[in-house]
């Protein structure tokens, strides 16, 4: 998949009409999203079974709202990770190799 094309999508999909609605929609969606990702673990842990489809599902939901807070702000899906692995190169360049592109 292309990501540049998944991050219009997701920037299109949105029905929040005024920027700061939308930002607050996103902010609360990322948050309430990593949740359930939690709650899928506890649930397997505590049910004692795998849970592997839904945990997908609901970090394919968590990465639904950080694409659509990335391009809120400015940036692509693509430059969120570039700098997120700069700051780890930066910190533990052993770790994390300077070799992404």
């Amino acid at each position: 998949m292309n990501l540049r094309k998944y991050q219009d999508a997701v920037l299109n999909g949105s029905t929040c009409v005024d920027p700061k609605d939308r930002f607050v929609e996103n902010v609360l969606g990322l948050a309430g999203e990593a949740g359930e990702v939690a709650d899928v673990v506890k649930k397997s842990i505590r049910d004692g079974e795998s849970r592997p489809v839904r945990f997908v599902e609901e970090l394919g939901d968590v990465l639904w709202y950080l694409t659509s807070l990335a391009g809120q702000m400015g940036f692509s899906i693509e430059e969120l990770a570039s700098l997120n692995y700069q700051k780890l190169h930066e910190r533990h360049p052993l770790r994390y190799p300077d070799v992404i592109e």
